[in-house]
């Protein structure tokens, strides 16, 4: 159709006003690509201004004349209340439609939908795997992810490592972050893989470059320990760092030890303590018994019993052992 083709190369062009022009005329022609093509640049704002509920109205036109792509973003508004009302019903119902004509998308959707329980339908993991299945089989790095987590803990399907690491390794394989941590992680515990901690460190890189604490953590802990890369203190700090910036708990209390010591960056207890006290705030038990013996001996910080009492007992709490020694001594 020459106003599509036109339309769809404006909108590879960036010039979306071109590109409005022709789908309303599509669209008023009831064209459904049309439609659901200008609903898409009133979702987006894009050569019109954003609106959900014009974005509604055109996407209703093509779904009900059957546009998969129209279904799935239709049932995703009605999910969100965006344009439309919020409708679990309504938003399952288009969003079946577009998952049982094969959209991919639409099939991830559904599956996350019977995974958790939401969005109107109850919690089915046999479901979730089906429709994951689906949505994985057709490349889609979400489903893939989902439908490895699924075998790894024998959830809608066996058990299976094997069939874990094969999922994941395709998701890990388009760049998918959270997967390229878990393979890593299979790597490195040997399950469905063979036992590897080059390849462990190698996908746990990949996450860590894209900014996944917990793997900046692994990364660093792996350079700690020399696993699956040469030991080097410098940059198990560097990763460590990246890490605990984010808030992550427990490579802030390795940072905080790496300064204790002078290992990998000058030697700071002040700097020690203070990332050995996130840490402890975040509920590590052992930085909490650290942080205690800290303020008993004033290592980094000023001396003070009734700190350093207080933070006994919480660790003690925490199920340290040597904290009630500690509590007694002060």
């Amino acid at each position: 159709m020459p106003g599509l083709n036109e339309a769809t190369q404006a909108i590879k062009k960036g010039d979306f006003e071109t590109a409005e022009k022709e789908l309303r005329v599509l669209a008023n022609k009831n064209d459904p690509e049309g439609q659901w093509l200008l609903g898409l640049l009133y979702r987006i704002g894009q050569g019109v201004p954003q609106d959900d509920k014009l974005a509604a109205e055109w996407l209703s036109k093509s779904a009900e004349q059957g546009n998969a792509k129209a279904q799935h973003l239709l049932g995703s508004l009605y999910a969100e209340g965006k344009g439309v009302a919020q409708d679990n019903k309504l938003a399952v119902k288009w969003i079946r439609k577009a998952a049982e004509q094969g959209n991919a998308k639409a099939q991830y959707s559904l599956g996350m939908a019977y995974a958790f329980g939401h969005s109107g339908v109850p919690q089915d993991e046999k479901l979730a795997a089906e429709w994951a299945r689906k949505a994985a089989e057709q490349g889609i790095a979400k489903a893939q992810y989902l439908l490895g987590l699924m075998y790894g803990k024998g959830k809608g399907v066996p058990r299976d490592f094997a069939l874990t690491a094969r999922w994941l390794r395709k998701a890990a394989e388009q760049g998918f972050a959270d997967a390229q941590y878990l393979l890593g992680s299979l790597y490195a515990d040997g399950k469905g893989v063979p036992q590897d901690n080059k390849l462990a460190a190698e996908w746990i890189r990949k996450a860590a470059e894209q900014g996944i604490a917990k793997a900046q953590y692994e990364l660093g802990s792996l350079y700690a320990d020399g696993k699956g890369v040469p030991q080097d203190n410098k940059l198990a700090a560097e990763w460590l760092r990246k890490a605990a910036e984010q808030g992550f708990a427990d490579a802030q209390y390795l940072l905080g030890s790496l300064y204790a010591d002078g290992k990998g960056v000058p030697q700071d207890n002040k700097l020690a303590a203070e990332w050995i006290r996130k840490a402890a705030e975040q509920g590590i038990a052992k930085a909490q018994y650290e942080l205690g013996l800290r303020y008993k001996e004033g290592t980094g910080v000023e001396q003070d019993f009734g700190e350093a009492y207080f933070w006994a007992l919480v660790a003690r709490h925490s199920g340290v052992p040597s904290a009630r020694g500690l509590a007694e001594s002060l």
